[in-house]
């Protein structure tokens, strides 16, 4: 059952305890990453059913049905380590498979490619090939290309560069203030949002 909404994400309790966890359209919001955040991310997505109520994108929590499930991670890019991407296959190859069950392939295609391009990521390469930082932006790339209403990144990612790190996120910045993209992702330190300025919260 979808609800109306006033927030994308309003979240009421996690692990037993009352918390507020309020994300409005076109928000950045960085959770500073302990168990509560973890619960939090991964149950927008139904993925730690018992830890979270609450409500995503107008959707009941409780609401366990398989159709709401399949509806509510069709409009969220969930970019965490159980988006698998076959190693044997190529980037592009990969896009094919995630894509088979979605409309507007074609469409999709033309947002995958522009994203890796904004990423620096050849679409011919073979994923064995890729380093951590390639893996995670070919992931994030695939979650942008089916146009998610939200994106979210349950688990803190350390570039070895920041340098990579500001020319990835300025991307992603821009699509957040320019496309209205909302945004939430676990971070490690807040030292991190400097450039990139959102909303910081701890659970």
């Amino acid at each position: 059952m979808q609800n109306s909404m006033e927030f994308l994400v309003d979240i009421n309790s996690v692990n037993n305890s009352h918390v507020q966890f309020q994300v409005s359209p076109g928000e950045m919001v960085y959770c500073l990453s302990n168990d509560n955040c973890s619960s939090v991310l991964n149950g927008l997505v139904r993925k730690e059913d018992n830890k979270v109520s609450g409500s995503v994108l107008g959707y009941d929590l409780k609401d366990k049905s398989p159709k709401q499930l399949r509806d509510l991670r069709g409009e969220i890019g969930f970019v965490d380590d159980d988006l698998y991407l076959s190693k044997e296959n190529t980037v592009l190859e990969n896009f094919e498979l995630y894509s088979a069950g979605f409309r507007e392939q074609a469409k999709m295609l033309n947002s995958f490619n522009r994203h890796l391009r904004h990423f620096g990521i050849d679409k011919s390469a073979l994923v064995a090939a890729l380093n951590p930082r390639e893996i995670f932006f070919t992931k994030l790339s695939l979650c942008l290309a089916k146009d998610p209403r939200l994106v979210v990144v349950p688990k803190a990612f350390t570039f070895s560069s920041q340098l990579v790190f500001k020319q990835q996120m300025s991307y992603i910045y821009e699509l957040i203030m320019d496309g209205g993209l909302t945004y939430i992702a676990a971070i490690s330190n807040e030292s991190l949002t400097e450039n990139f300025p959102g909303r910081v919260v701890t659970l």
